[in-house]
């Protein structure tokens, strides 16, 4: 579906359209409780995500059901039924709390957690929307829960923070939003009798929610005093990447923004002025998180993403980009609002029930009931804020005119991480050893977000007979300079959760990759190795592993040209055939855009096109896939899989181009380079789109070793952009000596 008119311009009753459409889908998944005919649940019912499953999806109905601007006919259903249903949802949550009469359906009760008014921030736009309506008994129990968790915080839960997200103490969102928690009670109930307390515990979680190191030695003033009399500890590195969940997490860094988003909103409405710690760092984190969005809206997850593609982050980003434009007054959060609202539309279109996600969530949707409503409902709860918000503040337009962001050269890097990104007009390349599923690269003409995935990309992968498979990382080194970057590490593929009683999670293969963005704006290169630890049982074992999505978001079809001229197009289909062709070539064009050429280690290309999605949530396939991605490998085997130890699965080099022709593509110079003395090294020279002549070295070796290089042709000057030494031995030649898992590159 192409983006239409009536949605070039982002405003309130486009969003309310949506929510009106999916509102008769949701009944389905709602449950009217026979011993409580006034109340009901959306979801299972049960504590914690239940009840915040919940708690978003009142937030859509009330929202709805209170707008002026409200069209029973587009919603299909009559206000009242939307109002009441709303009621029931709310006073289910109020009376499923500890302060209330009732449980949630797992016969628990709710509450008292370092989670538990994550869902209450949430739905406040609805209920301050809702409040008129609402009966005294309504209220005084609102009032109960809201101070009961008020107290809780204050007087039970620890401010802490670390930028290890592996520690137990990174709580970059729980502090946010906990802190913003307490600063709404502040608000709303000013003659509670521990208002103080209130301010003074959610001023110090606000300042060590998007914290830094340089924060402990500040002596900037926030809310009346010193900075760094109330730091407990950074959550952030300095570089504000963030380490949630254990690796580099861009889609958290939108989630903090939008729990900022939540209080600027109620604090606007209600015509009082925020506490200056709830926009600590906040500028600096959106300029950020900016830069790691696609034009079209969608994130660019350097780093990965453990859960359901384009869903939980990326829907909270709405909240974000409106605080952006608020707040900021940032014209580029209206572009990407505005073409991001194009993708909901293209996805419920695909559906064709109405609902966010039932074509990509379907077999989720059987295996937990909790997860599929939890996203419906995230989506859900973030499109009425953008409903609700737009409506009262009258946050500007995008101009339908305005173009599709073109961004300038960014780079950025984070060695914690071991993360490197640069992205121009042209290209955008990354990597990152400390990923979701690490290691990950990516490598895309710029403004392509269809093409980007990020599970184990561009790193070969090799997995075992487990159930569950994933990669431990051993060494990593990585250097940027201007217009690129180097990169080059080790990992060991292992394998767990076998079948058979007594077998323990195997080491099996060590992998060696080194990746180079080269300073041209168009080419990588990437070189692999993989050998076996043992003798071993593989299911799979994929060469480059370059994954391009092939899904609703690009129509599901893509073209691969060959350097014979000869095209092909893949239109994926669910429950199609699953297949691996060879395509005879070395080199390969895809939708004219991102070229790939075999340097050495292959023949020819192959393409593996899954007949499901086989893109899921991390170490859970029994929930099944849910984005569908081509991949192009330079070699690919599948099945119980027979190795020696010591075999090398693979062993190969290929260049990457970004829009690229055909004829610019096949006339594109590369080769290897003999490496004398040491069979540990590997190089090779390609040349770029610049006309200059790039040479690419990598010490594969497990120790520091010694080269000498047997060029193909004569070099003039050359100049090592990382600074490794070397000497010139003749007119075809050059020394260097490396360490373990280094490169160096040659211009």
């Amino acid at each position: 579906m192409e983006t239409s008119e009536r949605i070039r311009t982002v405003n309130s009753q486009n969003y309310l359209r949506l929510l009106g459409n999916w509102c008769p889908f949701a009944l389905n998944d709602i449950y009217n409780i026979p011993a409580r005919p006034d109340l009901a649940c959306y979801g299972p019912g049960s504590n914690n995500w239940g009840v915040q499953t919940n708690q978003k999806a009142f937030a859509a109905f009330a929202t709805l059901a209170c707008d002026p601007a409200f069209d029973a006919q587009i919603c299909k259903l009559p206000r009242e039924q939307i109002l009441e249903t709303a009621l029931r949802l709310l006073r289910f949550s109020l009376e499923s709390h500890i302060e209330g009469s009732y449980k949630c359906l797992d016969n628990s009760k709710w509450g008292h957690t370092w989670i538990s008014v994550l869902g209450i921030e949430r739905m406040m736009h609805a209920v301050e929307a809702i409040l008129p309506i609402l009966s005294e008994e309504d209220i005084a129990l609102l009032g109960k829960v809201m101070l009961s968790e008020a107290d809780w915080l204050t007087d039970h839960y620890e401010v802490v923070g670390d930028p290890d997200g592996c520690s137990g103490k990174n709580r970059p969102e729980s502090n946010l939003w906990n802190g913003a928690f307490l600063h709404r009670v502040a608000m709303m109930y000013p003659d509670a009798v521990r208002i103080d307390a209130y301010r003074e515990k959610g001023t110090a979680f606000l300042i060590n929610s998007i914290s830094l190191p340089s924060d402990a030695c500040s002596d900037n003033l926030v809310d009346g005093r010193p900075l760094r009399e109330r730091f407990v500890g950074a959550n952030f590195f300095e570089s504000l990447s963030l380490d949630h969940h254990g690796y580099l997490n861009v889609g958290y860094m939108g989630i903090c923004l939008s729990n900022v988003a939540i209080l600027h909103f109620s604090f606007k409405q209600a015509g009082i002025r925020p506490p200056e710690a709830l926009y600590h760092h906040v500028r600096d984190l959106w300029e950020l998180v900016k830069q790691f969005t696609f034009p079209d809206g969608r994130l660019l997850r350097i780093g990965g993403d453990t859960r359901v593609r384009y869903c939980y982050c990326q829907d909270y980003m709405i909240p974000s980009w409106l605080l952006a434009a608020d707040w900021l007054h940032d014209s580029d959060a209206l572009v990407f609002e505005r073409e991001w609202f194009a993708k909901l539309e293209t996805e419920i279109s695909w559906n064709a029930d109405s609902s966010f996600l039932s074509d990509r969530c379907r077999i989720l949707r059987d295996k937990s009931p909790l997860y599929y409503t939890r996203l419906e409902a995230d989506r859900a709860c973030t499109i009425s804020m953008g409903a609700c918000w737009r409506r009262i503040f009258q946050i500007p337009v995008s101009d339908p005119e305005t173009p599709v962001l073109n961004g300038k050269a960014f780079s950025w890097s984070e060695p914690f991480h071991g993360a490197l990104f640069h992205k121009d007009s042209s290209r955008i390349a990354s990597w990152v050893w400390r990923a979701a599923e690490s290691p990950s690269g990516i490598f895309v003409p710029a403004g392509c977000s269809d093409m980007a995935e990020w599970r184990h990309n561009l790193a070969g992968e090799s997995c075992g007979l487990g159930r569950k498979n994933w990669n431990e990382l051993k060494s990593h080194t990585e250097e940027a300079f201007t217009g690129g970057f180097v990169s080059c590490g080790s990992f060991v593929s292992r394998s767990g959760e076998l079948i058979a009683e007594g077998e323990t999670d195997e080491n099996l293969v060590l992998h060696h990759v080194a990746f180079a963005a080269l300073p041209d704006s168009r080419s990588g290169i990437v070189l692999q190795r993989a050998q076996t630890l043992r003798r071993c049982q593989l299911k799979s074992v994929k060469g480059l592993n370059l994954l391009v999505p092939n899904d609703l978001f690009n129509g599901a079809r893509r073209e691969l040209k060959f350097q014979n001229g000869e095209s092909r197009n893949f239109v994926w289909n669910a429950g199609g055939k699953d297949f691996v062709w060879d395509s005879g070539s070395r080199s390969m064009l895809i939708d004219g855009k991102l070229g790939v050429q075999v340097i050495y280690g292959a023949d020819s290309l192959l393409v593996h096109t899954p007949a499901e999605r086989q893109i899921g949530m991390k170490m859970k396939p029994e929930a099944g896939g849910m984005l569908n991605a081509i991949e192009i490998c330079s070699s690919y085997a599948e099945g119980k899989l027979d190795f020696d130890e010591g075999e090398f699965l693979f062993d190969s080099g290929c260049a990457l181009f970004a829009s690229s022709s055909l004829p610019e593509l096949v006339g594109l110079k590369c080769c290897p380079v003999s490496c004398s003395e040491s069979s540990e090294f590997r190089a090779v020279m390609l040349e770029g789109a610049d006309a200059r002549h790039y040479l690419f070295v990598a010490n594969f070796g497990g120790k520091e070793g010694g080269v000498r290089l047997l060029l193909p042709s004569p070099l003039g000057s050359l100049h090592c952009l990382n600074g490794v030494s070397f000497q010139r031995d003749g007119e075809f030649e050059i020394s260097l000596r490396l360490p373990s898992c280094a490169t160096a590159l040659f211009v």
